[in-house]
């Protein structure tokens, strides 16, 4: 008989290696009651996630002292608490990009609309090339007008929405301290 099926894929893991817990944490730096994670852990963790596929399971193996081993909870709720709050923050870059997308957008749909009524007014009274040049000029103005809401509604939302959907998986990874054994030296 053939073995069950699993459609759940494999964790993609990302390993961190610290000198302490306390190094890992930064308690020192936040107004909160829970520790946070330091920067630098946190952009490594980032920076080696992204080499999976932005929807992985994530299983997050932190090598710590022995001695460390007891703030496996305090770590496991600090590495969660930063990423979710990660995916809060783009989640709201993103609705302003959107926002602001649309806002850009009336803006130039107005501007265009208007230089091209100039052009059209400019067009009918004098009726000559230089009228020609002046419709011509409007236009170009008009449709550059709008390279900024098609850069921002096209474009400039999926980084953002990357980092949130990478976030949101990050912040429920599996995440496992194990110890590491000093050498006496």
């Amino acid at each position: 008989e053939p073995p069950p099926m699993n459609n759940a894929s494999p964790a993609s893991t990302v390993s961190v290696e610290v000198v302490s817990v306390d190094l890992l944490l930064d308690r020192d730096n936040t107004p909160f009651t829970a520790a946070g994670l330091h920067a630098d852990v946190a952009s490594h963790i980032l920076e080696h996630a992204r080499h999976f596929p932005v929807r992985s399971n994530f299983r997050i193996n932190v090598s710590v002292p022995e001695q460390d081993m007891v703030h496996a909870e305090e770590v496991q709720l600090a590495i969660h608490h930063h990423f979710k709050t990660a995916e809060i923050h783009a989640a709201r870059e993103l609705s302003e990009i959107w926002r602001d997308g649309r806002i850009a957008t009336m803006i130039g749909l107005l501007f265009m609309s208007s230089l091209l009524l100039i052009g059209q007014l400019v067009t009918s009274i004098t009726g000559d090339e230089i009228s020609r040049l002046v419709m011509e000029s409007m236009t170009v103005f008009g449709w550059v007008s709008m390279w900024r809401p098609a850069e921002l509604l096209l474009y400039d939302h999926w980084p953002v929405r990357h980092n949130r959907i990478l976030a949101r998986q990050l912040a429920k990874a599996e995440v496992v301290l194990t110890p590491r054994h000093e050498q006496a030296r």
